[in-house]
């Protein structure tokens, strides 16, 4: 079971690798992480797309969330143990397939370049 949820987050890090590429080839910078691809908006905000993988699932599914954070969340963070969830905003997608998580990602971009966030 350990192994096939390591599979599965080699999996969820090889998509938002993919994610992240696709972005930079229409020219939109994006930042990311193991799980994560985030773009950094005009306001200071930073909106994410996270990778989640459940260990106990045992369908080896990947579920996606949509992530926005203000500048200051992340030094909130360094300083005490919770989040403000007026600082966070989670939106829960669930799984989604390949054709999707790219019609997401062209939709993030159309809003990163249309005015919610700069290049």
């Amino acid at each position: 079971m350990l192994t096939t949820s390591i599979e599965i987050l080699q999996v969820a890090s090889q998509i938002i690798n993919w994610l992240y590429h696709e972005a930079l080839m229409v020219g939109i910078k994006a930042n990311r992480d193991f799980l994560c691809l985030s773009f950094e908006l005009e306001q200071g905000e930073t909106l994410g797309l996270v990778a989640n993988v459940d260990p106990k699932d045992s369908d080896g599914c990947i579920s996606w969330s949509l992530v926005m954070e203000d500048s200051f969340a992340e030094v909130q963070k360094l300083h005490t143990n919770f989040t403000d969830s007026a600082s966070e905003y989670r939106k829960f997608l669930g799984p989604l397939s390949l054709e999707l998580l790219y019609a997401t990602l062209i939709d993030l971009i159309a809003f990163v370049s249309g005015g919610g966030g700069g290049q």
